[in-house]
Order: structure tokens, then sequence, then C-alpha cells
């Protein structure tokens, strides 16, 4: 039977980051939420910033029937205006959904940074989050360039039905809760913005692209068609995301325990030859 609520018995041994500050950006229409960030600042003044994933694996054993279906499923499939997931709603929208206002199980890296951003070490944990707030990344880019709290509360919220637990609106938040939410999103992306340099600097590709999404109403008919640019909400996310990625592979080869990791087929042979020649024009 999968439970609605975290009980005292799955917190057993993880690390209890409830009481620190937590949220999660998502797309307009994400049903789920599998991933979020937290910060907090230590004793010394440094930074800990924490990346957390849902930690499926607790409810999901090796074996299971659950399990052989996922594996046949092999990932969650989004449609227009719907989503055939991958598990259970039960699981994907309810219990391993980082929703605002619930305790969650997660899978945790843990970051420490200099007040400046400089990267000082990590470490790995299982630990168990309750998200302060749910973010649009519409919302996120507000709270990153707009300076005035009231024009953030009073924005246009996105309608609930293309989103899963859209959580309490910014309307009812108090000018507290605003600012401290403010000012954890501009810490967060100060950060961030410091890895994206370093990355760039490093010899990184950026493949910043736009996407279309396609709202319907009640009935699935489609009433708007929005794009969504690949802005600094969308960077800060993608930065803390991939430094997590990159730290677990590295413990997983220094320890040389087994990982499964993603492996792009080889490109289209005529999209190939296009590029050679497009290149060749400026002798590459």
């Amino acid at each position: 039977m999968c439970p609605d609520k975290v009980s005292k018995n799955d917190r057993k041994g993880r690390m209890d980051l409830r009481n620190v500050f937590t949220l999660t950006i998502d797309p307009l229409d994400a049903r789920d939420f599998d991933d979020a960030l937290s910060l907090r600042e230590l004793e010394n003044g440094e930074l800990e910033i924490g990346v957390h994933i849902a930690d499926v694996s607790h409810y999901v054993r090796p074996g299971t029937q659950l399990d052989k279906e996922a594996k046949k499923r092999g990932n969650s499939t989004y449609l227009v205006g719907e989503v055939v997931p991958m598990l259970p709603h039960r699981l994907s929208s309810g219990i391993c959904s980082l929703v605002e206002a619930e305790e969650r199980l997660v899978k945790s890296v843990l970051f420490r940074f200099s007040k400046e951003g400089k990267p000082l070490g990590s470490k790995l944990a299982e630990s168990v989050i309750k998200s302060d707030k749910r973010l649009t990344y519409e919302q996120a880019i507000l709270f990153m360039q707009e300076t005035n709290l009231e024009k953030i509360r009073t924005a246009k919220p996105p309608p609930s039905r293309y989103s899963g637990n859209p959580g309490k609106p910014l309307s009812e938040l108090s000018k507290e809760q605003l600012t401290e939410l403010k000012s954890v999103i501009e810490t967060l992306w100060r950060v961030a913005a410091q890895i994206r340099r370093s990355r760039m600097k490093g010899g990184s590709l950026d493949f910043a692209s736009s996407e279309v999404k396609i709202l319907v109403n009640d009935k699935g008919e489609p009433e708007e068609i929005i794009q969504s640019e690949s802005d600094e909400s969308h960077q800060l996310i993608e930065e803390f995301m991939l430094l997590a990625n990159e730290t677990v592979a590295k413990e997983l080869r220094k320890k040389h325990l087994p990982g499964i990791f993603r492996v792009h087929p080889d490109p289209d042979p005529e999209n190939l030859e296009e590029l050679r020649s497009f290149v060749s024009i400026f002798g590459i």
C-alpha cells in the first residue's frame, strides 16, 4: 500500500532538512516535481546549497511488479495537456512529488560555498525535506528581475488546471515571506551564475533554446500557445542539476560503483554532412 505521508519510521537515519528553506522551480504545466533546491547560511558565513531529488527507490523496490512495469515504460510520456506516467499517479504526483508544505524523502547533494560563491566541498546524503514554495519559471524570473514586491505579489498566477499542486498563491504571502523568497533566489542565482561562467570558460557548450508549449482547456482543446525561453530561471536550475550529476558521477567512479548513464545515439549522417559543409565555409 502506497502511503500518503512520510512516517516517523521513514525519517529514521535520514538527515532532517525540514526546517531549511527549500523551493522547487518547474514548468508551468508540470504535474509533479522531482527536484528541489535548499539554502542555508552556516555559522561561519559559508553557504550550504542542497540539490534534492525525490527518493523514488524508497517506494519502488527492485524486482517488484511496480519495478518491472516501470522498466517496460522506461519514462513518463508527456502529451499535449496530459501525461502518461511511468509510475502510478499515487506515487508520481503523490508521495514522490516534492509538493509545497509536505514532507518528502530525497537523495541530496549538499554543496558548501564561500560567501563569494567559491565551491568548498560537497557531501551526499539521504534526507527529508519540506518545500516552502513551488514556483514556475515565470514566477522565479519575476523574483530575479523585479524590485517591487507588490508587482510580484499581484502578477497573474498560472492557471491551476495546468499544474499539479500549485501551492499557495503569491498574493497570499506576507511581505516577509516574499522578501525571504527573493533573497534566497537572488543568492542561488549569484552562485549559479558563477558556476556557469566557470563552466563556459572551461569549454562547455551552451545549448540554450526556446520551447513551445500548447495549453489546452478542460475539453483538451488548444487555447493558448506560449514560447518558453531558456532565461536565468532555467539556467539557475540547470547549473545546480549539472553540478549534482557531475558530483554523483565522480563519487561512483571513485568508489568503483556501477552507475546508469544516458548515452545519446550517433547523429544522423545527413545532418553531419550538412554541418561539415556549413563549417567548411569558415575553414573548419
